[in-house]
């Protein structure tokens, strides 16, 4: 008998629906993993996929930026740098190219994904051929509401799943069409496709988490996103500081001001969802532990982010790198979503409802200064949430506090290694 072996399985065609720094990055790895043409400096690791086929959908930006400069490139902080040929994949600003994806990752911002839901459900609605193709609609969006609205536009196309995503690394884009992330590592949660929603979904859906973990990125599947959701949200609150300071995320939070700024915000905004019995989990390291982090003293600060949580020079948050391109940015689903719930709650948020304010008028102000000194914006906040001199210096960690701390934890050790030492030389009887 001739022996039949199976047909190779067709590439998975993945589309990016706002291919912005995000977009591009993920977008760059995931066809890298296939590609034998991309030049990168981490060979064999990511060049173990099945064969993905990636659709950069853009703004004009995009277009005239891949037409100018032909190639793609995706670096990270870890000495990444992966650079393909723009005709590796289809760069476009027309929605019907999402028709025969099998896996579209939508990176709107969150103030456009009710319009871009309704366009893609006529595009898709509308393509004959491959109407009862199953598909994933992944949200790779800040904000806990874009799978909410994406699966309102989906309700009338069953064969169309929305998985909601919380990324947890930070992307710039730079010069030539370079993407640079400046965090590590770069997590991806992807809500979990349910076996109940059928066969081919939980394969496609677990297909294309294996195809992530390929490209480079550390996956984690949960069934429960929305804790998650607002776990993010809490490390999102530090976004529209960033965006009033000016500067990248590392200098501003080597300024004691903007660290405080960031904490009294966060705090308000955990009061809220205890409050309104919100739950929210853990991303990188616990909600208390990043407010200890931004209540340090300089010194000691200083020595964590240049050796535990080290921060790239480059980075920027996307909210900073909206106002540079004179964007709206996406407040609204930040401070104004903590807003939101503590007017649900009956709970007060003067510091977030005054970050709100602030970043809307910036908005609104064109090519504005934009840039608010860490004592400016302080003085802004305290006032905004009645916080006087005295309750500010109670918020600081003082040098003394933390220098007593680490002698008590620098004698605890040295007692337990001549108590140690001294139990084994101790004659035995």
């Amino acid at each position: 008998h001739a022996h039949r072996t199976a047909p190779p399985s067709p590439p998975m065609r993945v589309g990016v629906l706002g291919a912005g720094s995000i977009g591009c990055y993920v977008g760059i790895l995931l066809r890298a993993s296939s590609s034998s043409s991309s030049s990168s400096s981490s060979s064999s690791s990511i060049r173990e996929g099945k064969g993905t086929q990636v659709t950069l959908l853009g703004r004009s930006t995009l277009l005239k930026a891949v037409e100018s400069t032909p190639t793609l490139r995706a670096t990270d902080i870890h000495g990444l740098d992966v650079k393909l040929a723009a005709d590796e994949f289809l760069v476009t600003s027309d929605a019907k190219a999402m028709a025969d994806c099998d896996v579209i990752i939508v990176c709107v911002k969150s103030v456009q994904t009710e319009a871009v839901a309704k366009q893609l459900a006529g595009v898709l609605q509308e393509n004959g051929g491959e109407r009862e193709k199953k598909r994933i609609v992944y949200s790779f969006q800040n904000g806990v509401r874009n799978g909410d609205i994406l699966r309102k536009a989906f309700k009338a196309l069953p064969n169309v799943l929305v998985a909601a995503t919380v990324v947890n690394f930070n992307t710039v884009w730079l010069e030539n069409n370079h993407f640079h992330t400046g965090t590590t590592p770069k997590t991806l949660f992807l809500e979990k496709v349910a076996s109940f929603r059928g066969e081919e979904f939980l394969k496609l859906g677990t297909a294309f988490a294996k195809r992530l973990k390929i490209s480079g990125f550390t996956v984690h599947e949960v069934c429960d996103i929305r804790p998650v959701q607002y776990g993010k949200l809490l490390v999102n609150l530090n976004n529209p500081i960033n965006a009033l300071s000016g500067i990248p995320i590392r200098e501003m939070l080597s300024q004691q001001a903007y660290r405080l700024c960031v904490y009294i915000t966060i705090r308000e905004a955990m009061e809220v969802m205890k409050a309104c019995k919100v739950k929210h989990v853990k991303i990188k390291i616990p909600a208390w532990a990043i407010l200890i982090l931004l209540r340090l003293p300089q010194w000691t600060f200083h020595i964590v982010i240049n050796t535990v949580y080290k921060i790239d020079p480059k980075a920027k948050t996307s909210m900073l790198q909206d106002f540079e391109r004179n964007r709206k940015t996406e407040i609204n689903q930040l401070c104004g979503e903590i807003v939101q719930l503590g007017r649900d709650g009956g709970t007060p948020t003067p510091v977030n409802a005054k970050i709100l304010e602030l970043i809307k008028r910036e908005e609104d102000q064109k090519n504005g200064n934009r840039k608010l000194s860490g004592e400016t914006l302080l003085k802004e906040i305290t006032a905004a949430g009645n916080i006087d001199k005295k309750k500010l210096r109670d918020i600081s960690i003082s040098s003394v506090a933390v220098g007593l701390f680490m002698c008590t934890v620098s004698l605890t050790g040295i007692l337990f290694v001549w108590t140690s030492l001294t139990l084994l030389r101790s004659p035995r009887s």
